[in-house]
């Protein structure tokens, strides 16, 4: 892959389509749309966002670029860098 050739070694996570479907429930929700539905799910996307968090973690970078892909990658990204931000990493 072309992060392989550039020397960088690439950790790939897919999110699955059902928590970026709640992830979006739940955004629709908090702009006050009511989806019960999305209550119990709220945690999906930050629930992957911390396996991420805590596999970048455990492999103490000295740098790391997060290249997000579709709707996946973009909530992925909006729950890492609020995680960031709030935990003042």
């Amino acid at each position: 892959s072309l992060y392989n050739d550039l020397g960088i070694e690439p950790l790939v996570r897919i999110a699955s389509a059902s928590s970026i479907m709640k992830s979006s429930s739940t955004e629709m929700k908090q702009s006050g749309v009511r989806d019960n539905a999305s209550d119990a799910a709220s945690n999906t996307i930050d629930k992957f966002s911390w396996e991420i968090m805590q596999e970048i973690h455990a492999r103490d970078p000295s740098i790391v670029l997060f290249h997000g892909f579709s709707n996946a990658g973009c909530f992925t990204w909006e729950r890492i860098r609020h995680m960031l931000h709030d935990k003042d990493l």
